[in-house]
């Protein structure tokens, strides 16, 4: 059986896929599993054992730049400067709405056509994905959509949709200049663009990038962490949890960063993600704030690196170790406070070596994972309605483990002890 994987372009969406492929290529030795995606994906998805597709210009993932976010928010800045702050999210919910319409027959054609040359029987699609369902329907193949983070659906957010809504559009600074509950009701607003731009193109899941509204859905998370509140009872969920060698660390530690470690009785990592990462300042002031204790700390500065080092150098700050580039496992398996932007791959791996986290969120995802830490009791969240606690009080919490360290250990345990169960898919493939 020849599967078809429509994937997205950042690596943090082709990470946790790597059980599916090896599922599907140990299933029968004469599977072959095609993955489309962007070329910087290529090696990785060829060491998991898939076949590597690039897409074609004209077809650009979502998760690429398809929205202009920079005209957006200048024009939504000048509506909130005029006091017109409702104006401006109704603005934002719906360029961001008509951006997703971008889907062309050419598109749909194109892929039809990949599907009889490499003989596809079923197709697997990523939440971003806004084409695999189409083409599944005209080809008449089965399809199954999968989550590379937690899946928060429609009914998830029904349990209390306007605050809920209010931390998903990043709200929190704005609520008392919008009317009373305009969270509310966002999602019949946006079902309503949805359905308006829908009529002009091909019609799509409202929020599909948070729920891929399928029969069948895998979610690549584990069971102690995705929220069952987001489970409809007529359709069918898999939750697949990473290998355990995704957690294996890494080799060849620099041998100053172990020095480094070594030498201060508690460490805290900061690392902001690599696909959208924080700014300049963001690192500067956790690092002029820690310099004046005795906490090592140690940072993944990314595209920052040469301006923070040269800032550390010229203030003589010793406490801090920084790179463009961390071995992250080898650090959190030492590390006593993890300060992350929440993204899914990290909240796992941080998971694993039992570390706290602190989330600073820069995306509706990490801010609605965020909550779901603090929910969880084993970490704090900066963005949250009713958290008025400052930044250094939450990290002294962290620092005195004043989390539910039952609750963590027993999340690391069932990460450290997994056994994916792929049954159920295989038994709704053979069903289609």
């Amino acid at each position: 059986m020849n599967a078809l994987l429509l994937m997205s372009s950042p690596r943090s969406h082709i990470i946790p896929v790597e059980p599916l492929i090896k599922e599907l290529k140990e299933k029968n030795s004469n599977n072959k599993v095609y993955c489309m995606s962007t070329k910087n994906n290529k090696d990785l998805i060829e060491k998991f054992g898939g076949i590597f597709l690039e897409y074609p210009d004209f077809i650009e993932p979502a998760s690429c730049n398809n929205l202009d976010v920079n005209e957006i928010m200048v024009k939504t800045d000048e509506l909130w400067k005029a006091g017109k702050i409702e104006e401006g999210y109704d603005y934002i919910i719906e360029k961001d709405i008509e951006s997703v319409f971008d889907i062309t027959k050419k598109q749909i054609d194109y892929l039809c056509k990949i599907v009889r040359s490499y003989n596809i029987e079923i197709i697997f699609r990523d939440a971003v994905d806004k084409l695999g369902r189409f083409v599944a329907e005209k080809m008449k193949l089965c399809c199954i959509g999968y989550m590379t983070h937690n899946m928060y659906s429609k009914k998830y957010f029904e349990r209390n949709a306007n605050d809920l809504y209010a931390v998903f559009m990043n709200a929190k600074w704005r609520l008392n200049q919008l009317p009373q509950n305009y969270f509310l009701n966002l999602r019949s607003r946006a079902e309503a663009f949805y359905n308006k731009f829908g009529e002009k193109s091909f019609p799509v899941y409202t929020h599909h990038q948070l729920d891929p509204m399928s029969d069948f859905t895998i979610i690549f998370s584990s069971e102690s962490l995705q929220p069952k509140q987001s489970f409809y009872e007529d359709r069918k969920y898999l939750i697949i949890k990473p290998l355990s060698s995704r957690f294996n660390i890494e080799f060849n530690i620099d041998e100053k960063l172990e020095g480094f470690i070594k030498s201060y009785p508690r460490i805290i990592y900061i690392s902001s993600g690599s696909f959208v990462t924080q700014s300049y300042h963001y690192y500067k002031n956790f690092i002029k704030v820690f310099s004046e204790y005795d906490i090592g700390i140690v940072v993944s500065a990314g595209k920052f690196n040469a301006p923070l080092s040269k800032y550390i150098k010229d203030n003589n700050i010793v406490n801090v170790y920084i790179s463009d580039f961390i071995p992250q496992k080898y650090v959190l398996s030492h590390t006593d406070v993890f300060i992350s932007s929440g993204g899914q791959n990290s909240i796992l791996e941080a998971i694993y070596y039992k570390v706290p986290m602190l989330i600073t969120p820069m995306t509706s995802e990490q801010r609605m994972n965020g909550l779901l830490i603090k929910e969880l009791g084993i970490g704090e969240t900066t963005y949250s309605l009713n958290n008025n606690e400052s930044i250094a009080h939450q990290i002294n919490k962290l620092l005195r483990k004043d989390i539910n360290t039952d609750k963590l250990d027993q999340m690391a345990m069932d990460l450290k002890f997994a056994k994916n169960d792929f049954k159920p898919m295989w038994e709704y493939i053979y069903e289609q």
